[in-house]
């Protein structure tokens, strides 16, 4: 056994050892709220019964354990995540060039992270378009339509049926969030 499969296998036991209503509840904060103070934790216990069992001290443990395996990262201030304005939101066109020299190569020396030098992965070029379109202040609906628009132009096949390319009828609003999701974790904007 290798130092990454001990590394897993303690993590593991260390999750199975919080007991699983600890892990329903740190799961719902991780995957669906996103970010979390110790006092949204209590409090959420507080409300929900199914959780009146679970200690503070397991709290801190359960915690402390997902920091230390790398699943919760701890910060002093709330990173800051600006909503999409129609017509307001924009994106300078310097930031866009950056991230353009990370798309085209310069990712093997220099990554994207965000405001607390997490990775910010899986950038491509309808990232990039999405941010070049976003040079100057537009809509939602237009930039959904400008995405539609380049991925007919450029051949892209349907997601759901790779022997069709995307056309007209393609509905690209899954893909369009799944972008911004992305861009989001970068600090750009949430829509």
């Amino acid at each position: 056994m290798d130092l990454a499969d001990s590394q897993i296998t303690q993590g593991n036991e260390i999750i199975q050892s919080m007991g699983l209503t600890n892990v329903r509840l740190l799961e719902y904060f991780i995957y669906q709220v996103g970010s979390f103070t110790i006092q949204s934790l209590t409090q959420h216990i507080e409300e929900n019964k199914e959780f009146a069992n679970i200690t503070e001290n397991e709290l801190y443990s359960a915690v402390l354990s997902l920091v230390i395996l790398g699943y919760v990262y701890v910060y002093l201030t709330t990173y800051p995540i600006y909503s999409f304005e129609d017509n307001k939101t924009y994106i300078p066109k310097s930031f866009t060039q950056y991230v353009k020299t990370l798309v085209e190569g310069a990712n093997q020396y220099i990554g994207a992270g965000n405001m607390y030098n997490g990775d910010v992965e899986d950038l491509n070029k309808l990232h990039l378009y999405i941010m070049s379109q976003m040079e100057k202040p537009t809509t939602k609906a237009e930039l959904k339509s400008a995405l539609q628009g380049y991925l007919i132009q450029n051949e892209y096949q349907d997601m759901n049926n790779n022997d069709k390319l995307i056309d007209e009828t393609y509905d690209c609003t899954e893909l369009f969030n799944a972008l911004f999701d992305v861009l989001t974790r970068l600090g750009i904007s949430s829509l």
